[in-house]
């Protein structure tokens, strides 16, 4: 099979329902939207339009543990072509950068799977011109993704190196407080990007097998060329155990911060 997982799973499995959330919710979700927005058209405003809300997640959650009150802000949206809410800082600033490195990778990622030109030129475009107080991060990252590209080339079943691997990255991504709430974010961050990992290709698994990608699981548990729909069913216990003790570690490491009600504004 072709190696062509890469990146895709960088992004993808954060959506607000928007349906379950009051009108309020709603509106702070909003806000850190419309700032992680703001941030990305400060630092570069091309990315502004790779803004995704795996990056308003992590704004909204960094910001929870560390305020108990985010004051809203208000300026002109020329998306809406209305005034807006939006809040703003330092870990809404955070999460627009991280948003622009990984939109960065998944590019690259893209360009040497494919030879995709389009996606070179997107790096280049997509990219922080000043990256010194974030090399040590990146330069983490960078490796990570180099040995997970290796490991997927070589059709490799060992889905639990894998996912330890982007485990490592997302656990980059969470690294920004100190002290033991640090410890604790990261701890949550890499068993949320284990999880990640392992669901996004139990989610692929089917198309993966039907377009001849690569697929961690195909060779974790010996696909024998039979039904891909029949051979879910017979793997997908296995997996759902392996996330369910993802999701236990998350669940231990969120209950012991201390997490700041965001309130009305």
């Amino acid at each position: 099979m072709n190696s062509s997982k890469g990146c895709d799973f960088i992004f993808g499995y954060v959506a607000p329902l928007k349906g379950e959330l009051k009108v309020r919710e709603l509106e702070i979700f909003r806000g850190y939207y419309c700032g992680v927005c703001k941030s990305l058209g400060k630092i570069n405003y091309p990315t502004k339009y790779v803004l995704n809300y795996d990056m308003t997640f992590l704004a909204l959650f960094l910001s929870s543990i560390k305020y108990d009150i985010d004051t809203p802000k208000r300026r002109f949206c020329g998306y809406k072509v209305s005034r807006v809410n939006y809040f703003q800082n330092k870990y809404i600033d955070y999460a627009a950068v991280m948003n622009i490195i990984l939109t960065n990778r998944k590019l690259l990622d893209d360009y040497n799977d494919d030879k995709n030109i389009i996606s070179l030129l997107l790096s280049k475009i997509l990219n922080i011109k000043d990256t010194r107080e974030f090399k040590n991060k990146i330069c983490e990252i960078d490796k990570n993704l180099k040995e997970m590209s290796l490991l997927e080339k070589q059709n490799s079943p060992d889905i639990d190196r894998l996912s330890h691997i982007f485990g490592e990255i997302t656990k980059e991504t969470f690294d920004v407080l100190e002290g033991k709430e640090g410890e604790i974010l990261k701890y949550l961050g890499y068993n949320l990007g284990r999880w990640i990992y392992v669901v996004d290709a139990l989610d692929d698994l089917e198309k993966d097998i039907r377009e001849n990608k690569y697929n961690p699981i195909v060779y974790a548990f010996n696909y024998q060329k039979e039904d891909e729909h029949k051979f879910k069913e017979r793997v997908v216990e296995n997996i759902r155990f392996v996330l369910y003790s993802y999701l236990e570690n998350i669940t231990k490491a969120y209950e012991l911060l201390n997490i700041k009600r965001t309130r009305e504004y």
